[in-house]
């Protein structure tokens, strides 16, 4: 059963927050399934990639890059995390570099998330922005419930 949908619209400013997405899961619920999938996952402008490998380098360096260096960093990847909260508590994190991942959380629940049979309640899904290289990027969100 559908439970919610969203869509996120994210762009260089949203670097670096963590945005709090409230999901409210109805009882008897023997999984809940979180898909999320964001594009675009790559920037494939190579003048734009060495751009921002070059600032990155020489800001931790302070040396300019070799073009070999900044040959090894493209393309450059946007990365998001996302963590789930129940009303009892944190439920675990998905530090996943994938922009397509489907998270359950059930009595046997995916990798990095505690087994958990979901339970009435208000939930919060934690996207949180880790690395935004493209200008903009759109995160779609389903939850779904198994009875």
């Amino acid at each position: 059963m559908l439970i919610a949908k969203r869509k996120i619209h994210l762009t260089w400013e949203d670097n670096y927050r963590h945005i709090p997405v409230k999901i409210s899961v109805p009882a008897g619920l023997k999984k809940l399934v979180l898909s999320l999938r964001y594009s675009p996952k790559y920037e494939e402008s190579p003048q734009r990639c060495a751009r921002m490998i070059k600032q990155c380098i020489s800001a931790q360096t302070g040396r300019e890059p070799t073009d070999d260096e900044i040959s090894r960093h493209i393309p450059l990847a946007n990365h998001l995390s996302f963590s789930v909260d129940a009303p009892c508590g944190w439920l675990g994190t998905s530090h996943r570099h994938d922009y397509k991942q489907d998270i359950e959380i059930g009595e046997k629940s995916s990798a990095g998330f505690v087994d958990f049979v979901p339970c009435r309640g208000s939930y919060i899904l934690t996207v949180s922005v880790n690395a935004i290289v493209t200008p903009c990027l759109d995160l779609d969100i389903t939850a779904e419930g198994i009875l």
